[in-house]
């Protein structure tokens, strides 16, 4: 507290002037804390928009995978149907050309 006094009164030693630089240094002194707890507040938010982007981005990331996956089952799905579907129709040609083989036989032997 002494110190205090001490300074206003070198303060008002010099009259209106230092008086006007005394006003003048405390108002920078408040406007500094001010922005100083501004910027704080500032980052703050920052930090947070920062995560809640990084949390929908993981959650796009998520989605984006179970799509491309469903859609890999999918396709492997309809390949094997193809496959399975591919070797019913060799057999069926087989049989096919087993057949008519045999109908050559026979037309050649009946001459």
């Amino acid at each position: 507290m002494a110190m205090e006094n001490n300074v206003l009164q070198m303060l008002g030693e010099f009259g209106a002037l230092g008086l006007a630089s005394g006003a003048i240094f405390w108002m920078y002194i408040k406007m500094s804390q001010r922005m100083d707890k501004m910027t704080d507040n500032f980052q703050a938010q920052l930090r947070e928009q920062a995560l809640g982007h990084n949390d929908r981005e993981t959650a796009l990331r998520d989605r984006y995978d179970q799509v491309i996956a469903t859609y890999n089952d999918e396709r492997l799905e309809v390949i094997k149907g193809i496959g399975s579907r591919l070797e019913v129709m060799e057999k069926e040609l087989e049989d096919i050309e087993g057949n008519l083989k045999l109908v050559l036989e026979l037309l050649n032997d009946g001459r």
